[in-house]
């Protein structure tokens, strides 16, 4: 499960609110994705279509976050909306106004809170990926074994030359991975840095524009 927990922001001029979102991935009951909404940690149970929230989920391009099949995927999204005031659509206060810059901050927390799960499902497939190399290689490990026993007339000697290419494999394969780490590596801390550039010019930026209302 990943979470994004927003910094308070306003809406209508001057109402205070704040969004909570939490992702989680992977249902072991055969569940598809879920949509869970919240008004101050109150479950909205009807009127999702007209919720600005479930909007904001909708408009989210889930395959840029490896969610290829939104609709049918192990995933469920919560979004918390907390207000002094909750702009409900109707006095059943079941759905939230489809304001827009309610949506956009949604979508803002939805984003933060999709990249660790994009993380974790690029880590799934490159087990994969991995897994699938090293089963192609020694796939003809066997065959090439008898094979090279023939031809040098040492049959005896089948044993032996298979158990020499498992481990030229396993360590043809480690090196591969190995660079794969380290430049897997090299990348994470690249983006770990222009992470924190980018969240110090949007802090810089929220200052700023604080002393200037202030003034």
């Amino acid at each position: 499960m990943a979470q994004s927990d927003r910094s308070p922001q306003i809406f209508h001029g001057g109402i205070p609110y704040q969004v909570e979102v939490a992702i989680a991935y992977g249902f072991t009951n055969g569940a598809h994705n879920r949509i869970m909404r919240f008004a101050n940690r109150v479950p909205l149970l009807f009127d999702a279509g007209a919720c600005g929230l479930t909007e904001a989920v909708k408009t989210i391009e889930w395959k840029r976050y490896r969610i290829d099949d939104f609709e049918n995927m192990p995933i469920a999204v919560f979004v918390n909306f907390v207000s002094v005031h909750v702009p409900y659509t109707s006095a059943g206060k079941q759905a939230i106004a489809l304001e827009e810059e309610i949506i956009a901050e949604v979508r803002n927390a939805i984003m933060e809170a999709a990249r660790p799960v994009k993380g974790y499902l690029n880590g799934i497939v490159h087990l994969q990926e991995r897994s699938s190399r090293r089963k192609v290689f020694l796939r003809y490990v066997a065959q090439l074994a008898g094979d090279m026993s023939e031809l040098a007339d040492m049959p005896k000697k089948k044993e032996a030359i298979k158990k020499g290419l498992v481990d030229l494999v396993e360590h043809r394969v480690g090196l591969i991975e190995e660079a794969e780490d380290a430049e897997a590596e090299t990348a994470k801390e690249a983006n770990a840095a222009n992470g924190a550039v980018a969240n110090g010019q949007e802090n810089g930026n929220g200052k700023k524009d604080f002393e200037e209302k202030g003034e």
